[in-house]
C-alpha cells in the first residue's frame, strides 16, 4: 500500500536536531505553516454541509437501503467522514511549535526531516481525499438528476443534490489550496536534517508539483455553464403540495 493511503499511519517522534545550513527562512515557513494551520482549522463550511450529509444519510439509509443512487451518496459521506479524521491542521501545528523564533546555522535546533516528511505525506493523502469528494460529488449530483427527473422523492434528491454542489465547490477550493501548501513547504524538506533513522522508506520521493501527480490540470479552470435559450433542454421542477419527503 502506497505510503500516503495508510489510514493510521505512525509519524515519527517529535525531536530536533541542529540546523546545519543558512538556506532556512525561518520567518516565511512559520509564515506559511500558520496560514496552513488556519485554512484547516476553519473549514466550518465543508463540516457544516458534511454534517448535513451525514444527516441525511442516516434518515433515509433504511427507505432507500436497495437504492444504487443511494449507494454513491452513502460512499460520498464516508469519504467526508475520513477527510475529517485526518485532523491536518493538528500535523502542521505540531511543525509551528516546534520553529524557533531566532535561526542561526550550527547554533540553533530545528524540527527533523521526518516530521516535515510526515506531514508532506498526509498532505498528499489531503489531496487524494479531497479528489475523490470531488468525484463522488459528480456523480451524487448525476444520480440525484435521474431522481428529479422521475420525480420520485424529489424533495430528498434536491436537498442531498444542493448539498453535494456546496461540498464540490468547497471542497475544490481546498484542494487548490493543499496543492498551493505542498509546494510552498516542499524545499524545506531537502534543507532539514535528521537525528535518528530516516522516516521515509528507501527511495521514495516526493513528486514536484502536487496538482500534477493528481492529475488535476483543470484546477485552475473556472466552470462555465453555457445556457442555451432553448426551452426544450431545460428541467423544470413543479413545486406542488407532496408527502413523500416525510412518509
Amino acid at each position: 500500500m502506497d505510503l500516503w493511503n495508510i489510514k493510521d499511519l505512525e509519524p515519527p517522534p517529535v525531536t530536533s536536531c541542529k540546523a546545519c545550513t543558512k538556506q532556512i527562512d525561518v520567518r516565511l515557513l512559520h509564515a506559511v505553516l500558520q496560514e496552513g494551520v488556519n485554512f484547516f482549522s476553519n473549514q466550518h463550511h465543508l463540516f457544516t454541509e458534511a454534517a448535513l450529509l451525514s444527516r441525511s444519510v442516516y434518515r433515509f439509509k433504511v427507505k432507500f437501503r436497495s437504492s444504487k443512487d443511494f449507494k454513491i451518496v452513502e460512499k460520498l459521506n464516508h469519504i467526508l467522514r475520513t477527510y475529517q479524521r485526518m485532523h491536518i491542521s493538528a500535523a502542521l501545528n505540531v511543525l509551528l511549535v516546534t520553529i524557533p523564533q531566532n535561526y542561526k546555522a550550527n547554533n540553533t535546533y530545528m524540527l527533523t526531516k521526518n516530521m516535515f516528511d510526515y506531514v508532506l505525506v498526509r498532505l498528499q493523502g489531503v489531496g487524494k481525499l479531497l479528489c475523490a469528494t470531488l468525484e463522488a460529488c459528480k456523480e451524487v449530483s448525476t444520480a440525484m438528476q435521474q431522481r428529479l427527473r422521475l420525480g420520485h422523492f424529489w424533495k430528498v434528491a434536491i436537498v442531498i443534490f444542493a448539498t453535494a454542489a456546496r461540498v464540490f465547490v468547497v471542497a475544490k477550493n481546498a484542494l487548490k489550496y493543499c496543492c498551493e501548501l505542498y509546494g510552498n513547504l516542499l524545499p524545506y524538506s531537502s534543507s532539514l536534517g535528521n537525528s535518528g533513522v530516516q522516516w521515509l522508506p528507501e527511495g521514495y520521493s516526493f513528486p514536484a508539483h502536487l496538482d500534477e501527480w493528481l492529475e488535476i490540470d483543470w484546477l485552475d479552470l473556472d466552470n462555465v455553464i453555457d445556457i442555451l435559450d432553448d426551452e426544450s433542454i431545460l428541467f423544470y421542477v413543479k413545486l406542488t403540495d407532496s408527502d413523500d419527503f416525510y412518509s
